[in-house]
């Protein structure tokens, strides 16, 4: 390609629009990362006076519009279909309480506040906890054995390479 498509510098006339658009579409970007900080910080205030989310939303965004979208309790193994992902990655890290940072998506920012947060059981007396159990060992074992075929094979390599020798 390089022999078919001669370099050349363009002027800035050719190229005055895109430049001008990268831009715009950065300061866009930037204002709308900024916008995302300074509403959950908003949003955090109005939470500890003891506003309700959607309210908390709606103030902290003053005369911009955002949605607010609650969803009845639910599992990690059933979920609402409507879950937005960048929800669901929010809240594996989330505690009881606490509001996440804007998400920018391709045309949306999601910010995820964790009304609840109640982890499983983690001993015997859950019913998942035998099954759960059983598939990390089993996941362990695989990873294990392929660990040491890895080692094996790569032993007889050196072992038996003539260069090595």
């Amino acid at each position: 390609w390089k022999d078919l498509l001669p370099a050349h510098n363009p002027a800035l006339a050719e190229i005055r629009e895109k430049v001008r658009a990268d831009a715009t579409d950065n300061q866009k970007r930037i204002r709308f990362v900024e916008f995302g900080r300074v509403l959950r910080a908003g949003i955090e205030r109005r939470l500890k006076e003891g506003e309700p989310f959607e309210k908390a939303a709606a103030d902290a965004a003053g005369s911009v519009k955002v949605a607010a979208k609650s969803y009845p309790p639910f599992t990690l193994r059933a979920q609402p279909r409507d879950l937005d992902q960048a929800a669901y990655g929010a809240l594996e890290s989330l505690e009881k309480g606490s509001v996440s940072e804007m998400e920018a998506t391709a045309d949306k920012g999601v910010i995820v506040y964790a009304a609840d947060k109640k982890l499983p059981v983690a001993n015997e007396s859950n019913p998942l906890y035998a099954q759960t159990r059983l598939q990390l060992a089993t996941t362990f074992a695989r990873t294990d054995t392929t660990s040491i075929m890895h080692e094996v094979v790569d032993a007889e390599l050196k072992r038996t390479d003539k260069a090595v020798k």
